[in-house]
């Protein structure tokens, strides 16, 4: 497939990709939030949002074709675990902080605040 056809079939399925998410938030909206339901909606969103994630790694970034497709591959493996790195790290150090953050005093020492799950 040369890289014109490349473009314009990786353009429409991103935006029919893209549209199908919105679709089926609409229908989860305009039914009052039943149908679907939000385990299918989060499904679902994950799902559309992986197959948008091949469409551009393909389709645009051309991930494995020419000559280095190997080293192309590592390079994109290597981001992809510094990317889990990074965002699961945050995860983590922020959960932390909730359970091990004190509670806010005022200035003058009377008044504490504390959370409710506390």
């Amino acid at each position: 497939m040369n890289t014109v056809k490349s473009y314009i079939v990786g353009y429409f399925l991103s935006i029919a990709l893209t549209l199908g998410a919105f679709g089926l938030l609409t229908w989860h909206i305009s039914t009052g939030h039943i149908m679907p339901t939000h385990t299918v909606l989060t499904v679902g969103f994950i799902t559309l949002a992986l197959l948008q994630l091949l469409v551009q790694l393909f389709f645009f970034l051309h991930v494995g074709k020419g000559q280095n497709k190997y080293w192309n591959a590592a390079a994109l493996g290597f981001a992809l675990f510094i990317v889990a790195v990074v965002v699961g790290g945050t995860l983590w150090i922020m959960q932390n902080l909730q359970h091990t953050q004190t509670p806010n005093t005022f200035l003058n020492g009377q008044i504490n605040v504390v959370n409710e799950n506390d």
